[in-house]
């Protein structure tokens, strides 16, 4: 909807890896609108990029860290270092991630430019916070963080993490610039939920 009124799109996924699961036909139903509105559109996907899907969608293979791919924490025992190893794996995604997307972004920034997330998790979010303390202040680039699932649909036991991804979004909605960060949903259920708790 807001196609028209935006000078550069750029899209952050470092799930994008192949044609598995839904990332790359979500990616490419957004490059697709946006060629449509005549919107200049920007990916970024992981190193593990396929050729192939990099050449489909002008995307460039920048983005190092997912939550697949730091899956050595899962192996440790005692369950304290498993905590532990899990906080370190999450700070080290969380500035990887911060850093390429720095990185990704000089020369690419221009007036009304818009960051999408369309995979949006709590290192996302942590990504964006950080921008935002950094450097948000004085450029205004505008950020769309479309939420998809709550973790604990998938495992009761991660209500603290959607409590954390929600107390996020409202950090972020406090310390942006008003309208500066987006939450989005393709759910209705999340949408709302969002809309309910988050404004």
């Amino acid at each position: 909807k807001d196609a028209q009124m935006m000078n550069n799109l750029i899209v952050v996924d470092p799930y994008l890896v192949d044609y598995v699961g839904h990332y790359y036909t979500y990616d490419a139903a957004v490059v697709t609108a946006a060629s449509r509105e005549n919107t200049p559109c920007l990916v970024l996907g992981n190193r593990r990029l396929a050729p192939e899907i990099a050449q489909r969608l002008s995307a460039l293979s920048t983005l190092g860290s997912d939550r697949w791919s730091h899956s050595c924490a899962m192996k440790l025992r005692p369950r304290f270092l498993l905590r532990l190893a899990r906080k370190i794996d999450l700070a080290v995604q969380v500035l990887q991630l911060l850093f390429q997307v720095r990185q990704a972004l000089v020369g690419s920034m221009k007036l009304n430019t818009t960051l999408f997330w369309p995979n949006a998790d709590v290192p996302a979010l942590l990504v964006c916070i950080l921008w935002h303390l950094s450097c948000g202040w004085r450029c205004k680039l505008k950020w769309v963080l479309c939420i998809r699932n709550f973790e604990s649909a998938y495992n009761p036991k991660s209500k603290v993490a959607d409590r954390f991804l929600i107390g996020s979004l409202v950090i972020l909605r406090a310390i942006s610039k008003q309208g500066l960060v987006v939450p989005a949903s393709d759910s209705e259920l999340i949408a709302q939920e969002l809309h309910n708790r988050v404004g």
